[in-house]
Parts: structure tokens; C-alpha cells; sequence
């Protein structure tokens, strides 16, 4: 690095939000609670693995 500075951008975003959100439709059979996705997370945060 000449001078010694290193600068980083964001990358720009390949496709759109819709897609992203679409990516899973008609590939999964369970479905799940809002109460579920909340444990899932808050394991997650708390390092615990199912």
C-alpha cells in the first residue's frame, strides 16, 4: 500500500430486494412462527446451536 492508505467501498448490489426475498419461494415445505424465527435468532445471538 503505497502511502499507507487502504480505502473500501460497498459492494454494489447484483439484483434487487424482490429477488432476494423470492430466492426460497417453492423450495421449503416448513413453515414456521414469527415465535419461532424469534428463538432461532436469539439462540443464534447467544451462541447457541441447535
Amino acid at each position: 500500500m503505497p502511502g499507507g492508505e487502504l480505502r473500501v467501498r460497498p459492494a454494489q448490489p447484483k439484483g434487487s430486494i424482490d429477488g432476494f426475498l423470492g430466492m426460497l419461494a417453492g423450495q421449503v415445505d416448513k413453515v414456521v412462527s414469527i415465535e419461532t424465527m424469534n428463538e432461532a435468532a436469539f439462540d443464534g445471538w447467544a451462541g447457541i446451536c441447535a
